[in-house]
């Protein structure tokens, strides 16, 4: 009895890769409840790890007198209530997010959040909520401000496109180029330090990512007397720049990490 249950099972499953995919506005008119778009509240997951994953009832998290701001961009945004004259380190907490993609029954969200403080955390997740309850049901990337800081959505056909910000630390690191960590400890890696736009191609098929470029931004001039990593990378940023060429597709930001390597008296490997 129980094989054959298991065998029905196996026959009605539909593999990941055949479920059908729709993107934009034919995904998000599904993600209603009570004939609404889903509240912001409902998408306000902690960060912490270990309760990530706890589903919110969406009777409680939609019982609210906070009514939601839509955007001409497609994204939904809910402030918590707060009394007037509350102090907050970057902005009020708040909850913001926009449906990318429906496939199967899961939804592929883009999420903004802050709880008043110094973090403003977006992430790239899938969730997935019945009649009573929506929960995380898989994570691929999240971060924070220039720690990994997601921006610009646009659906690439069957992929969705998108930004993260990127420091030097890891603009190093995504070049695949062998550097001394007593070399990239000494790199930006900062929430503040935006040395760089990645861009990558999400798969809706595969639900893998893929890197297509880096933007590096331009910094100021480094002092003349700056002789350490950072100012090295700087310089060679500038340089790039001079020659017009700062938007670096994968085989050209593998020839920057090895400039670094060259020009900072480090080994490459070879």
């Amino acid at each position: 009895m129980k094989i054959s249950v298991l065998i029905m099972g196996l026959l009605v499953t539909t593999p990941l890769a055949a479920q059908q995919i729709v993107t934009g506005n034919a995904a998000a008119k599904h993600f209603v409840y009570n004939g609404k778009p889903v509240h912001p509240f409902c998408l306000g997951f902690p960060q912490e790890a270990s309760s990530r994953r706890t589903p919110f009832l969406l009777s409680k998290c939609s019982d609210t007198m906070v009514v939601p701001k839509s955007h001409s961009d497609g994204w939904l945004e809910a402030e918590y209530p707060h009394e007037a004259g509350d102090f907050f380190v970057s902005s009020p907490p708040f909850v913001s997010y926009k449906v990318l993609a429906k496939k199967g029954d899961r939804f592929l969200i883009g999420s903004g959040s802050s709880g008043g403080g110094s973090g403003q955390f977006s992430n790239l997740l899938w969730v997935r909520f019945t009649k009573e309850e929506i929960r995380v049901s898989k994570e691929e990337i999240g971060g924070d401000r220039c720690i990994g800081g997601l921006s610009n959505y646009f659906a690439e056909g069957r992929a969705i496109g998108f930004d993260v910000n990127t420091p030097a630390a890891e603009i190093i690191s995504l070049t695949g180029v062998q550097i001394d960590k007593s070399i990239s400890d000494q790199l930006q890696s900062g929430y503040v330090d935006c040395d760089g736009v990645a861009h990558y191609r999400y798969d809706l098929t595969t639900e893998r990512m893929r890197l297509s470029s880096v933007k590096l931004n331009v910094p100021d001039p480094p002092d003349a007397a700056a002789r350490g990593p950072q100012a090295c990378f700087d310089r060679i940023v500038r340089q790039y720049n001079k020659n017009r060429n700062t938007l670096l597709d994968p085989n050209e930001l593998k020839e920057f990490g090895r400039t670094f390597a060259a020009m900072c008296d480090l080994k490459a490997p070879r």
